[in-house]
């Protein structure tokens, strides 16, 4: 639990590409890309 809070604290500092897994910074990963989007859709 203290640990689940300790990540949304920093993420809501930093923004939500501040915690990611490592397979995020793969070449395929698309998960940093969808972060910026609204609701996982372009607008």
């Amino acid at each position: 639990m203290r640990l689940a809070k300790a990540m949304d604290a920093i993420r809501d500092k930093f923004g939500p590409n501040a915690l990611l897994r490592a397979v995020s910074y793969t070449p395929e990963s698309i998960a940093r890309i969808r972060n910026g989007y609204i609701g996982g859709h372009q607008a």
